[in-house]
């Protein structure tokens, strides 16, 4: 495995069973890197006074299993907007190799609403991303989450919500013949087509479409951060939007500390509620799968190996 800032355990990569579940070396090693990224993230956050705390599948691990879900693979992170906009501006100035900061302004062809923390001497691509050779980091990551504001009118909620949903949609397709229309997906389209799409292509990066797409969409994700609104939630993932929202005052309340396999993890002080909320009935055990099971993950090499086709 790459070398880690942190100090792990001893026993920590070995195999294990929790709750009935069966936690490879392979995960462990995961693990092992994402911790490693969020101990960098908290040295910045420390540094310069900015506020982050777990949310989603890493605080119900927090607070149900004093660590990751055993099933689990991933760190979510959520700062309110103040403290994201900060460490936007921060953070990148901060990370030093193997450490790397990402979002859509950064890398255009990574196309998140969302920053990204980084190992780039590891590897984690999407397999339906293989042999792609997109043009962005690929190394083991942890989220971070704006949480954004949600207006209280619901008509102006539902018209909110479908905006986010057009532009993002507009995003993704502008960015397949953008930064992500590479020389191995070039050669897959033939004749005509190709032509048309190499045009479009020389068109969208000669007049950065794909940037200011991306601008547009991540603008309007944050329009309503200025108003006193009732409620927050994380925009990025619409599929999940009914369950991503709750009351602002949920967060204000304040944080606390809880562990975290080894180290201290920043979590809603009422997060009982914040929980109840996204997972009903969240005390109980149900094994699941992750978000991020889709991936291929190598945590000895570096993703370049893997930019081919």
């Amino acid at each position: 495995m790459v070398d880690l800032r942190i100090e792990l355990p001893s026993g920590f990569l070995e195999e294990e069973v929790r709750c009935g579940y069966t936690v490879s070396a392979e995960m462990k090693k995961l693990w092992a890197v994402e911790l490693d990224l969020l101990a960098e993230t908290d040295r910045i956050c420390r540094k310069h006074g900015i506020q982050y705390f777990a949310q989603g599948g890493t605080l119900l691990g927090a607070i149900r299993h004093k660590g990751f879900i055993p099933w689990d693979d991933d760190i979510d992170l959520y700062m309110t907007w103040e403290n994201y906009k900060r460490f936007r501006e921060i953070a990148p100035g901060e990370l030093k190799y193997p450490y790397a900061y990402q979002d859509g302004y950064t890398e255009t062809a990574s196309v998140r609403g969302h920053i990204q923390i980084r190992n780039s001497a590891t590897t984690a691509i999407r397999r339906s991303e293989m042999g792609k050779a997109y043009p962005f980091n690929q190394g083991v990551f942890i989220d971070i989450f704006p949480l954004d504001a949600v207006p209280d009118n619901a008509a102006e909620r539902k018209a909110f919500i479908e905006g986010i949903r057009k532009r993002r949609l507009r995003t993704v397709k502008v960015s397949r013949l953008g930064r992500r229309y590479t020389p191995a997906v070039r050669q897959k389209t033939k004749g005509i087509k190709r032509i048309g799409k190499d045009l479009l292509h020389a068109l969208i990066i000669g007049l950065k479409i794909d940037e200011k797409t991306f601008r547009d969409y991540e603008t309007f994700l944050h329009r309503y951060n200025d108003r006193d609104c009732r409620q927050w939630g994380n925009l990025c993932f619409l599929q999940l939007v009914d369950k991503l929202i709750w009351d602002a005052d949920e967060f204000r309340a304040g944080l606390i500390e809880v562990p975290f396999e080894f180290i201290q993890m920043p979590v809603p002080e009422r997060y009982e509620s914040i929980l109840s909320s996204q997972f009903g009935k969240w005390q109980e055990f149900v094994v699941g799968t992750s978000v991020h099971g889709e991936l291929f993950v190598d945590t000895d090499h570096p993703y370049t190996k893997y930019l081919h086709g």
